[in-house]
């Protein structure tokens, strides 16, 4: 990114800024967030068994299953898993609670799994690149990376194609902490006071069985972006 701004740096909450023209009165603000979602490390049981709360929006039954690395010792632990289902009424319906959930690294003993990971550590959800059919792919975090890259081409553009007016400076800001709160887009916004902005995130395809939904209208994974507009964001528009 240095390559095609002014200036680069980091604030106190971690958010990275790149700016071009950061002299300009006026100020136009490109945020997008870079984050994760994790879990912390709450217990480590006798069997060597990891217990864990979450940090941000997680959805239980995406979790079940899902293999999660340590992020402070860059270490993959284990696969999730929970008690199985029986056929008793109810039972196999019924999502099953984050705190009903464990990671199971191997270990056979609490001091052999305490030597990969330790309360308080966080992990997040482990799964490589995947080529899918035609011209697509998956990834983890792959919104929040498309959305970083997103701004890092607008900002190259500006710069190798020109056309931004000397008395506009483009601050494109990657935030942290949004999973807790958007604080790190709230820091951002508030300590360069821009006259306007622009968030950019992934949306949900509608066009998926159960989720056909009449008050959005539909946007299709295929089909380029959206653009929500509104003082609440409240009205879709899709090109």
């Amino acid at each position: 990114m240095s390559l095609f701004a002014e200036d680069v740096g980091r604030d106190v909450s971690g958010n990275v800024t790149a700016v071009l023209h950061p002299d300009a009165i006026m100020k136009v603000m490109l945020a997008v967030t870079w984050t994760r979602l994790a879990s912390s490390f709450i217990y480590i049981d006798e069997k060597g068994l990891l217990f864990f709360s979450t940090v941000g929006g997680h959805d239980s039954a995406i979790a079940v299953g899902s293999g999660f690395g340590c992020m402070a010792r860059s270490v993959y632990l284990g696969q999730s898993d929970v008690k199985p289902s029986t056929s008793r009424a109810g039972e196999l319906a019924k999502k099953p609670k984050f705190s009903d959930l464990w990671i199971d690294t191997g270990a056979s003993s609490r001091i052999q799994a305490e030597a990969a990971v330790g309360i308080g550590d966080l992990a997040t959800f482990q799964s490589g690149f995947q080529h899918l059919v035609g011209d697509l792919a998956m990834a983890r975090a792959f919104d929040n990376k498309a959305g970083v890259f997103i701004i890092g081409e607008a900002m190259r553009l500006l710069s190798q194609e020109g056309g931004l007016h000397q008395a506009v400076g483009v601050y494109s800001v990657a935030t942290v902490q949004e999973e807790i709160g958007s604080r790190g887009a709230q820091t951002a916004a508030f300590a360069l006071g821009a006259q306007s902005g622009l968030a950019v995130d992934m949306g949900h395809a509608r066009d998926v069985p159960g989720n056909e939904s009449r008050t959005i209208r539909r946007s299709r994974y295929r089909k380029r972006t959206g653009i929500a507009r509104g003082a609440n964001t409240n009205q879709l528009s899709f090109p």
